[in-house]
């Protein structure tokens, strides 16, 4: 039997645009299909499991002069893949250069047991952004 992890994330990312030109890039996912014909996985910036990594996609507003400018939602089921700390650190990774509004993510493993987690992103009164763990249920961590 596989063991699957399965993740879900909304992510709003403020950004000054000054022109159509400035845009914030993202990593591209890798399907099982790309595997297939022969992409390297390995490369994926993002998380991957044995048929694929997480999926992403991302909406830019269409005005230039709102600061609230993206919304990012990664998400996706992860065959053959049971680290969630690796997804834990992807999320913290991918927060770390950009100006967050509002983040939060899932990440559910279906091992023996269900396991899910959610973390929700937090700011201390310097303006320091994190995920922090807000929710724990299943099986012992």
């Amino acid at each position: 039997m596989s063991v699957w992890t399965h993740v879900n994330s909304a992510i709003r990312i403020n950004h000054i645009r000054f022109s159509g030109q400035d845009h914030l890039s993202f990593p591209k996912a890798v399907s099982f299909d790309d595997i297939i014909n022969g992409a390297d996985i390995t490369k994926c910036e993002l998380p991957y499991g044995s048929e694929g990594s997480l999926n992403i996609s991302v909406w830019e507003h269409p005005d230039i002069s709102r600061i609230a400018c993206y919304t990012v939602s990664i998400f996706g089921d992860l065959r053959d893949f049971d680290d969630e700390q690796k997804i834990i650190d992807f999320f913290k990774k991918f927060i770390s250069d950009k100006w967050i509004r509002d983040a939060s993510f899932t990440v559910t493993v279906s091992k023996v047991g269900r396991k899910k987690r959610v973390f929700t992103y937090t700011e201390d009164e310097d303006g320091d952004g994190q995920f922090t763990e807000c929710f724990f249920q299943g099986a012992d961590r």
